[in-house]
């Protein structure tokens, strides 16, 4: 029966707005996508060596602030760190993401 209350809610999408609300139409069969395995991978992969990074530049703050003022320090360390970053960050992601892409994409749950 057809009921024109504009307040009825529609509770599934699914369900065709017909006067009897018979027909149902099936949802569509997607495969799931390996790509959120290969995003998450390569997230992971790149947070360890920016954290290396990260606390290498900490670290090495720290160790300048205990100097005298005006102490000539090399700047090697805060290179490597900035090296870390910005070299090891994408190819630790890329490992990552090799690792994760594979992981979801042979994941049995997946199909």
């Amino acid at each position: 029966m057809f009921d024109d209350n504009p307040y009825r809610p529609t509770a599934d999408s699914r369900v065709a707005d017909t006067p009897d609300d018979s027909i149902v139409i099936p949802p569509i069969p997607r495969q799931r996508s390996a790509w959120n395995g290969v995003l998450l991978g390569f997230a992971i992969g790149a947070a360890i060596p920016v954290g290396m990074g990260v606390y290498s530049i900490a670290q090495f703050s720290a160790y300048q602030a205990t100097l005298p003022s005006g102490s000539a320090t090399c700047g090697m360390p805060m290179l490597g760190a900035m090296m870390i970053i910005f070299f090891g960050g994408p190819f630790g992601g890329l490992i990552g993401a090799l690792v994760g892409g594979a992981v979801s994409y042979f994941n049995p749950s997946r199909r």
